[in-house]
């Protein structure tokens, strides 16, 4: 993976992620209660064993400053600060984001409190 497609990818899970927290639409009262819900969010993404353009890409995240080391989950955790703490929103961006993620074969997920 070069460096290019690397950048192409991180940015189209970004642009995914916004674009859902964007056009997340409340289901019910509670889910628009939840919207003033504030949280915390991030997203663990891991490499695969012995995929060296996976790690790679690791390298580039942190190169970049895009991504910081876990040393809880292990791997590099990517911080959501969008969307001013609101719960609803974060939550799917992070999913997005971890989807498109796993799309590309890296293990990624999204976390929440």
């Amino acid at each position: 993976m070069t460096k290019n497609e690397m950048k192409i990818l991180i940015d189209n899970a970004i642009k995914k992620g916004k674009e859902a927290g964007f056009n997340i639409e409340p289901l019910s009262d509670k889910d628009a209660h939840n919207d003033k819900k504030t949280g915390y969010a991030w997203i663990i993404i891991k490499p695969k064993k012995n995929n060296s353009e996976h790690e790679c890409f690791i390298k580039y995240l942190l190169e970049q400053n895009i991504v910081e080391n876990d040393h809880v989950y292990g791997g590099v955790r990517y911080l959501i600060t969008e969307f001013n703490n609101s719960y609803n929103r974060r939550n799917a961006f992070g999913r997005a984001f971890a989807y498109c993620l796993m799309e590309a074969g890296l293990f990624s997920v999204s976390m929440f409190r």
